[in-house]
């Protein structure tokens, strides 16, 4: 019935992401590994040098507290005594802590998730926390609460996430992408392991965490479609073979689904996210966003798809005056088909051509823009500029042959996605030729250097955060696997005439136009 909180852990690196045990009386959460005493004494003296690949990471472990015990024991709240040391105070606040360490050895876990009798736990385990190891080595293990030992689930190396138990325990519904960065299917597999079923792979487009229906009969899962993300349901759900080495198949893409039928729930042109399921088995709850709204809880009918607001957290845009917003679709070069949004001047006229921003995304895969608002762009278009925001080959939202298609081809194909779809718009009037402007940020300000270097059609640019040499990227950010993954599946090494190809610093003299260049000292992705 509420009162005052109460400290259940103390612990010098803090904790985080604490989940609640089914029956309630136990709390796991994620404590990051403390430093030595030697390297406590290193620091102290600033003899601290890091070593790329030894001492520039710690793990993160899974931790349990008994809160039913602590209920029972009289509050500690740790003080520092007069005269103490730091050292033996920081001792005497570890023998107050009651939590007990879950998993050793050599692994960074993170998404725990109890079973519902309390007895396992779900998690994702990666060598490290580095985003080349989350992102490409992650798997999904089963821990015994009870002996503390745990095993790997599935055939997969890499590439896994999002562990999610069925209501009875018995499987578990995770993602899983080939490549590791890319399109994530939705599987499903037997808690005793075997051979996992791609709930997804017909469906093609890339799913978000699923979430079980109460009866676990039914699982559902948010996707990008173009530029629209929508709420999906798939059931009846197959039953998983047992396990069979021959049926994993080429590429290790698990069982196909048969018999399933993915249907789309919600509807209309938003971006649906933070799925949650009540008990009753229909309702469910989410937040919804549009081009002209930001995010609001809404409540909905799995059954009907129909929709409520709950909240209003903006009210003060309904005062504001935003610029039109349009899905807009074009012929590359090639025949390729592209999409992107169009935000249009407050206030604008037909027959009457604008300046134009052009906005390359991130990712190149996850930063494909969606109906989402997007606060910039109404600022300038409010100051008379329209936006164009291109969904270029290698964006999310379109299928595994167009996320893949700038495989060995960055600055190539997209350059041509992008430059078609701005003589699109002043064909047809809107943009005025004389009058654009490019900027994007990490993968997006990769595509403005390169625009820069193949054009002088733009009378200004800003590059935030952008690679300018593939080579010394490689050698410098903590993603080189995703660089070998888009590269020829080669280092530097072994494809130097590619990375030097595509690397805008190899064309720097054609370079006319006037850019503002912003990047982080301590960037570690784009160094």
């Amino acid at each position: 019935g509420g009162g005052e909180a109460r400290q259940l852990t103390h612990t010098k690196n803090g904790a985080s992401t604490p989940r609640w045990s089914p029956d309630g009386e136990r709390i796991v959460f994620l404590m990051q590994e403390k430093d030595s005493e030697a390297e406590e004494k290193q620091k102290k003296a600033k003899d601290d040098p890091v070593i790329v690949g030894q001492n520039d990471f710690k793990q993160t472990h899974l931790w349990v507290i008994d809160v039913e015990t602590m209920r029972a024991e009289p509050e500690l709240l740790f003080t520092l005594p007069e005269g103490k040391s730091d050292q033996d105070a920081e001792k005497e606040q570890d023998q107050k802590d009651k939590s007990e360490r879950l998993t050793e050895g050599d692994c960074h876990v993170s998404d725990p998730r109890w079973s519902p009798d309390d007895k396992q736990m779900a998690f994702v385990s990666a060598p490290s926390p580095k985003s080349d190891d989350t992102m490409f080595k992650a798997t999904v293990q089963i821990l015994d609460v009870e002996t503390k030992g745990f095993r790997k689930l599935t055939p997969y190396d890499g590439g896994e996430s999002a562990p999610r138990w069925s209501p009875d325990g018995t499987h578990l519904a995770f993602l899983y992408s080939p490549e590791g960065y890319g399109q994530r299917d939705l599987h499903i597999i037997p808690v005793e392991g075997g051979t996992p079923t791609n709930l997804t792979l017909a469906f093609d487009r890339n799913t978000d965490t699923p979430v079980w229906s109460p009866d676990g009969a039914t699982l559902y899962f948010g996707a990008m479609d173009g530029v629209r993300r929508h709420l999906y349901t798939i059931s009846p759900l197959p039953s998983p073979p047992p396990p069979s080495p021959k049926a994993l198949g080429v590429g290790a893409k698990g069982e196909r689904a048969r018999g399933s039928e993915i249907r789309r729930i919600t509807q209309g042109d938003c971006v649906i996210g933070g799925i949650s399921v009540a008990d009753d088995g229909d309702t469910f709850l989410c937040s919804r966003a549009t081009l002209h709204t930001p995010a609001d809880l809404w409540a909905g009918s799995l059954h009907t798809g129909e929709l409520r607001q709950l909240t209003k957290l903006n009210p003060q845009i309904e005062d504001f005056a935003l610029g039109k917003t349009r899905v807009i679709r074009w012929k590359s070069n090639d025949g390729l088909e592209i999409e992107g949004l169009l935000c249009l001047p407050v206030g604008y006229e037909d027959g009457k051509s604008y300046p134009l921003i052009v906005e390359p995304h991130g990712g190149p895969h996850g930063g494909a823009r969606d109906l989402g608002f997007k606060a910039q762009w109404h600022y300038f278009s409010g100051e008379g500029f329209a936006v164009f925001a291109p969904n270029f080959r290698g964006s999310d939202g379109y299928g595994r042959d167009f996320a893949r298609a700038n495989f060995g081809d960055w600055g190539i194909g997209d350059y041509q996605d992008i430059m078609t779809g701005v003589d699109n718009l002043i064909k047809q009037g809107i943009a005025h030729p004389e009058r654009l402007v490019v900027g994007g940020w990490s993968y997006g300000g990769y595509m403005t250097a390169w625009i820069i270097t193949q054009t002088d059609r733009f009378k200004a640019a800003m590059k935030g955060c952008g690679i300018t040499n593939h080579v010394s990227m490689y050698g410098q950010t903590d993603i080189p696997t995703f660089m070998q993954l888009y590269f020829a599946d080669g280092a530097p090494a072994q494809q130097l005439e590619l990375y030097r190809k595509l690397s805008p610093m190899s064309y720097t003299h054609r370079v006319k136009t006037p850019t503002l260049i912003l990047h982080g000292a301590e960037d570690k992705r784009v160094p």
